[in-house]
């Protein structure tokens, strides 16, 4: 896992985007339900949306559709929150954005956007790592390092029972098994059931149990 951040005071300031929105959280929770955080990597539902939209036809900007792209995650929040076995207590989305000292006036563009994702949903926190261009090709930077950060934390401070996590790269597969061994955590994943060239099957191996994606987005 490559992490680019030069200080954990740079990293709060850089990356802490968003607040969690909505109602308070029920003191009295069902104790045959566990209590769950969803995790989700940004650029990984992307993909899976958009493989949906092309099933069906659609040819759209994602990063310019906002509404309906909340649709797909506000629909994935609300599958969630019907598990019988799961309380959902919150949501973080991970994403990155361009340096706005190198692209003013594209960041200023992508932050509008994250500005109005965030909006649209409740109980729902964005952080955002950097967009950087490498090659003509823009990659994520540091977005993998929060999604590290906050799963063990709130592990640590039992903030939840189990992490559903939304992603299918290998680099988290060192997270999925920090968690489960250091804290005692379960660890959910949220991907593609039967297509695995999307998802790491290393990744697939770590996971305590699974639900299928395409089936929560349908």
């Amino acid at each position: 896992m490559k992490m680019i951040l030069n200080s954990e005071s740079e990293m709060v300031n850089r990356v802490e985007y968003g607040f969690l929105r909505g109602s308070k959280t029920s003191s009295r929770r069902n104790s045959a339900k566990k209590r769950a955080y969803l995790f989700i990597d940004g650029a990984y539902f992307r993909e899976r949306v958009k493989d949906l939209w092309e099933m069906g036809g659609i040819r759209r900007d994602l990063r310019k559709d906002v509404e309906r792209y909340a649709e797909y995650l506000r629909r994935l929040i609300s599958k969630i929150k019907a598990l019988k076995e799961i309380d959902l207590v919150g949501t973080l989305y991970y994403d990155a954005i361009v340096l706005a000292e190198k692209e003013p006036e594209k960041y200023k563009e992508q932050k509008e956007y994250f500005d109005k994702l965030r909006s649209r949903l409740d109980q729902f926190e964005i952080k955002l790592g950097d967009l950087i261009k490498i090659d003509e090709r823009y990659r994520q930077k540091g977005v993998d390092a929060l999604v590290a950060i906050d799963m063990i934390t709130k592990a640590y401070l039992n903030h939840y029972d189990v992490a559903l996590l939304v992603a299918g790269d290998r680099d988290f597969v060192n997270i999925v098994k920090a968690v489960k061994e250091y804290t005692g955590k379960l660890v959910y994943r949220v991907c593609e059931k039967d297509r695995s060239k999307h998802t790491s099957k290393e990744l697939i191996a770590t996971f305590d149990q699974c639900y299928d994606i395409n089936k929560l987005l349908q």
